[in-house]
């Protein structure tokens, strides 16, 4: 009962960090869009990958509900009542910490893909920035 408390508690945590996460970078792609700094259809790709992952987030937070309300009584911790109801919510838990590198390196890309500008604008027209095209060709560059 004590391990599930301490898992439950830790997963608690990673979805309190998680959704800040996501959230400010939600954030910063509407301010994106505001400034025009960001071609819609990338932002409506990237808000809806956002709402899956918090949709995800929150399948976990029902799944961190329910062992709470099997924490409540001890007698959901014999055998029998164990292996009915808690055992699979704690295989959830379990597998949503083994995953966490994964999920924080999503949010690592998300962060980077939100941060960068894949264009500058001239006038009427846009070019893309070096770090996309390398460098000019000898034509280009004087």
């Amino acid at each position: 009962m004590a391990a599930a408390s301490e898992k439950n508690q830790i997963a608690r945590e990673s979805i309190s960090t998680d959704s800040a996460s996501l959230s400010s970078l939600q954030a910063e792609m509407m301010k994106k869009l505001g400034q025009q700094s960001v071609d819609s259809s990338i932002n409506k790709k990237i808000i809806s990958l956002l709402s899956a992952l918090q949709n995800d987030l929150g399948k976990i937070q029902n799944t961190v509900n329910a062992v709470d309300f099997f924490l409540e009584t001890r007698k959901n911790f014999r055998s029998s009542h164990y292996e009915n109801g808690v055992k699979t919510y704690m295989v959830q838990l379990d597998s949503f910490q083994l995953q966490k590198k994964t999920r924080d390196r999503i949010y690592q890309l998300l962060d980077e893909a939100v941060k960068m500008e894949a264009f500058k604008k001239y006038g009427m027209g846009a070019f893309l920035n070096r770090e996309f095209t390398g460098s000019l060709p000898p034509h280009l560059a004087a």
